[in-house]
């Protein structure tokens, strides 16, 4: 019985190998994508201040050649949330501006990140200003009722002093 169960687990053990190694192997023919998905992972995994860092990195990189990758990592850094000058909808309007840019040549995985962080940032960045509106609102009701409130007890201070009048 040993004797069948070796040749069986061998033959198991090289066609699991060899299915790992066809899996290990790339299935198109497309060119190492850039390094922005690893930016942006480091990015993530950073804190504050390195983020901070990255943005004024980013920024500089940016100001000095300006080209599609440039301002995809320039997107990328300021979208990234977690530092004081976090900015949703700059962020997406630089990754948008990057992969709309004619000169730039993204591959499709790529374009598909971009294309996905643009329409997340553009979302986060929607979500952010409904909720300054609401701030907004609730400042200006609660300043309303504060008002309401003065001029009850300011009632309430008359009356009560025409009741106290002789």
């Amino acid at each position: 019985m040993m004797r069948t169960i070796r040749p069986l687990l061998a033959v198991i053990v090289g066609t699991s190998l060899i299915g790992c190694a066809a899996l290990q192997q790339p299935r198109t023919n497309e060119p190492p994508p850039p390094d922005l998905v690893a930016y942006a992972e480091q990015l993530a995994a950073a804190d504050a201040d390195r983020r901070q860092t990255a943005l004024a990195e980013a920024r500089k990189q940016w100001q000095d050649q300006p080209d599609p990758m440039a301002t995809a990592r320039l997107g990328l850094a300021e979208g990234q949330w977690g530092h004081p000058d976090a900015d949703a909808a700059a962020a997406a309007d630089h990754i948008e501006q990057a992969l709309n840019d004619p000169e730039a040549d993204w591959t499709p995985s790529v374009r598909g990140f971009l294309s996905v962080r643009a329409a997340t940032l553009r979302h986060i960045a929607s979500l952010e200003q409904a909720q300054r509106e609401a701030r907004g609102e609730r400042d200006e009701l609660a300043r309303a009722l504060n008002e309401a409130r003065d001029k009850l007890d300011a009632i309430t201070n008359i009356e009560r002093n025409l009741g106290e009048a002789p």
